[in-house]
């Protein structure tokens, strides 16, 4: 009850605009909760602290501040911080991009200086964050998303897809990995380099300790690193009897790979990669969201039967699922 009323009393004052307030009253809630071990309350208080940081101070000193005040030890309210922290980090980025775009790397050690950082530095900082989050993902898959509604959204996936933090984590971090304006020009000259057949070969066949090795190499590509994380947590799911979360890490790498390659022959082994996995997995409902995503790339061909071959995948797999996400 104490918890719900302090975060009603900051929202309150959000809510009346009073901006400067909210924050003061998040550090007076925050150094109480710190004081009595609250370890959910004081997480949520520096979070809410930090949005209303960015908002009035901006981004810079707003970063630093979060990443300098103490944090509680508790392992899963830490990892909510580091992925916090990564995210302000990008949304920095974004936010400012074309003036960090045009900074030069100096080398500092001293405190946090954003104002200094290029993209590649503000990247890493984030992506070594996750990586930390990352190794602690079997814990957070005992963690629904939906235990962390002030930072956290779960979507509108049906129960058993998305709803973890594990779940959370790997396609926050797909997501970061797939978004181009990170990668430098070597990676988007030299993915044609890849060998696409061979990362299809390998697709949810993922160790933990490849995929940790995988995506902690600076000289991986972004498109492998995609591949081994979402191979990992695939085979993860399907040996802890989540058949829908396998399906979707599957669809996910299909559709980066289809973002990545953009030749005939690449696509046409895509959809027929999709199609072989497709027919073998007809049993749980999230398998007609394949269907469409398989139907929505044979109407793309250019053949002069794409639209009937599209069709009649589309309708097979609403037949067989009516009323199901995939269905619609």
């Amino acid at each position: 009850a104490q918890s719900k009323a302090a975060r009603a009393a900051v929202e309150k004052l959000v809510g009346e605009q009073k901006f400067e307030a909210a924050a003061a009253e998040c550090a007076r809630i925050r150094e109480s909760a710190r004081a009595a071990g609250d370890n959910t309350l004081w997480t949520w208080a520096l979070i809410k602290e930090g949005q209303l940081r960015s908002a009035l101070h901006g981004y810079e000193t707003a970063v630093r501040f979060f990443k300098e005040q103490p944090w509680p030890a508790s392992p899963v309210e830490h990892d909510m911080l580091e992925l916090f922290y990564a995210r302000s980090l990008v949304t920095y980025y974004q936010a400012y991009s074309w003036e960090i775009n045009n900074r030069e790397k100096v080398e500092s050690k001293g405190p946090i200086d954003l104002k200094s950082w290029t993209r590649d530095q503000i990247f890493d900082e984030a992506w070594q964050g996750l990586i930390r989050v990352w190794k602690d993902r079997d814990r957070l898959a005992a963690h629904k998303a939906a235990q962390f509604p002030d930072f956290w959204s779960p979507g509108d996936f049906p129960a058993g897809v998305r709803d973890s933090l594990r779940d959370g984590v790997v396609y926050l971090m797909t997501e970061l990995l797939a978004d181009t304006t990170f990668w430098t020009p070597r990676q988007s000259n030299e993915t044609w380099l890849l060998d696409l057949a061979k990362i299809l070969s390998q697709a949810g066949k993922t160790g933990a300790a490849d995929a940790a090795a995988v995506i902690a190499d600076a000289s991986r590509h972004p498109v492998e690193k995609v591949a081994a994380l979402l191979g990992e947590h695939e085979g993860w799911s399907r040996r802890n009897d989540r058949p829908a979360a396998a399906l979707e890490a599957r669809f996910e790498l299909v559709q980066a790979l289809t973002e990545a390659f953009d030749e005939d022959d690449d696509r046409a082994l895509l959809r027929k990669h999709l199609a072989a996995f497709l027919s073998g997995n007809r049993k749980n409902s999230w398998w007609a969201v394949g269907q469409a995503l398989l139907a929505e790339y044979t109407r793309q061909e250019s053949a002069a039967d794409a639209l009937v071959r599209a069709r009649k995948i589309a309708l097979e797999g609403y037949e067989r699922f009516p009323g199901s996400p995939g269905g619609d």
